[in-house]
């Protein structure tokens, strides 16, 4: 249950973020056509942040058999 919870906030947060970024640079940039543009070098590092945060979901728990 915990695990779908995290994977559930990690998307939605990441999912709200991809949403309000364009958001805030049609305010940022006064021409509308510059603010797609702007938006891409935060495409790939969004989606690795999202990826990394689902991979390390995904690593077993491995309890240590010492103390």
């Amino acid at each position: 249950m915990a695990w779908r919870t995290a994977v559930a906030a990690i998307v939605a947060g990441h999912m709200v973020a991809v949403y309000l970024a364009p958001v805030a640079a049609m305010r940022i940039y006064a021409d509308m056509r510059r603010a797609p543009r702007g938006q891409i070098p935060m495409l790939a590092p969004m989606v690795g942040y999202t990826t990394l945060s689902l991979w390390i979901l995904s690593q077993p728990i491995v309890k240590s058999s010492a103390g």
